[in-house]
C-alpha cells in the first residue's frame, strides 16, 4: 500500500510519504491537489493508496478520492518522529 499525508509544517504545507516531504506551499489546496495527483499516478500504477489529511486540530483523516471508496484508517503511517525528520523541525499536534 502507498500512502500519502497532506500535512502542516510551521506555515508551509506538503505532503508526507513513507519516506519523505514532497512540496513545499503555502496553501493547503495546493498541496491537497499534489497529494491527490500523486495518489491517482500510484492507482494507475497498479498499487493500493490511502491518502490522508490533516486537519486544523491536527488529526488526520481519509481523504477520499473520486471514484475509490472510503476506507477506515486502521493505522497512521505518519508520526511525530518522521513528520519531525522530514520538517527538520519538532512537531507538536496529534501526531503519535
Amino acid at each position: 500500500m502507498v500512502c500519502y499525508a497532506v500535512i502542516r509544517f510551521g506555515d508551509e504545507w506538503g505532503v508526507l510519504s513513507e519516506r519523505r516531504r514532497i512540496g513545499r506551499f503555502s496553501a493547503e489546496d495546493a498541496a491537497l491537489q499534489l497529494g491527490v495527483m500523486l495518489a491517482f499516478e500510484a492507482l494507475a500504477a497498479g498499487h493500493e493508496v490511502e491518502l490522508l489529511r490533516q486537519d486544523m486540530g491536527g488529526q488526520l483523516s481519509p481523504y477520499g478520492l473520486p471514484g475509490q471508496a472510503r476506507a477506515p484508517v486502521t493505522r497512521s503511517p505518519v508520526t511525530r518522529s518522521n513528520v519531525a525528520v522530514a520538517s527538520g523541525r519538532p512537531v507538536a499536534g496529534e501526531l503519535a
